[in-house]
């Protein structure tokens, strides 16, 4: 998860920041384990997270876009190596970002349209950096 390359700037600031992953508690446990996240991995496998947020689903054409190639070649060159899919993973299954202020509003949404569709970082820690700041 991107947000752990930048994870000391995100404790500057007030709030709470956890992932959410449609796999099973014992799944999202180890893979939060073995990425060393320094925040919570929520589990998520009835999918409820993705279908409040809207967030839709790839297809096999998605995967052969050019940027999503060159994404995933981009990644792979940094270090990053692709993981076996799980039985039951839903490997089409896109993300998303968002921002919830103290009242449980959305106040930033970011839904992914490919699977390397992701706001960087610097996006994310402003966008919190506003939300937080609002909430004083």
């Amino acid at each position: 998860m991107e947000v752990q390359k930048v994870w000391a700037k995100f404790q500057e600031l007030p709030g709470t920041v956890a992932g959410i992953s449609f796999a099973q508690p014992a799944i999202a446990w180890e893979t939060a384990k073995k990425m060393q996240l320094s925040f919570p991995l929520l589990s998520d496998p009835e999918k409820s997270f993705y279908r409040y947020f809207n967030l839709a689903s790839a297809n096999w054409g998605n995967f052969l876009r050019p940027e999503v190639l060159l994404g995933y070649l981009s990644r792979i060159v940094q270090g990053w190596m692709p993981l076996k899919p799980r039985q039951g993973d839903d490997i089409f299954q896109l993300g998303g970002d968002f921002i919830l202020n103290g009242a449980g509003e959305t106040v930033f949404a970011f839904r992914s349209e490919t699977p390397v569709h992701r706001p960087n970082n610097r996006v994310l820690l402003k966008e919190f950096a506003t939300a937080v700041n609002k909430e004083k």
